[in-house]
């Protein structure tokens, strides 16, 4: 549940520049910077999401709902609306494509 990150550096055993030591309760799954490179999303098997605008879930076991595009209040982080994706298959992986300006 922890987020590091480094700045590149010559040598080993260098520490991390910027630490959360408990960014999540959980494991973390996924992290992207925003297009301006100034917010980190992050998310985590622990059913949270951190400054994300949106993101793909999982297919849960025994659950109906399939895959799911999920779409989020950035300064909230309340659900909005939600795209169904596939009834059998997990979003693994989501992108903003700035060029069709589409998922």
């Amino acid at each position: 549940g922890s987020i590091q990150i480094w700045n590149i550096k010559p040598g080993w055993g260098s520490r991390p520049d910027m630490h959360v030591e408990k960014g999540h309760e959980d494991d973390i799954t996924g992290l992207k910077f925003s297009s301006d490179g100034q917010i980190l999303l992050s998310r985590s098997t622990d059913g949270t999401l951190k400054q994300l605008i949106f993101t793909g879930t999982s297919v849960e076991r025994e659950g109906t709902s399939g895959g799911l595009l999920c779409f989020y209040d950035r300064k909230k982080l309340e659900l909005v609306s939600r795209v169904g994706i596939s009834p059998t298959c997990s979003v693994v992986q989501c992108y903003w494509h700035g060029k069709l300006n589409q998922v």
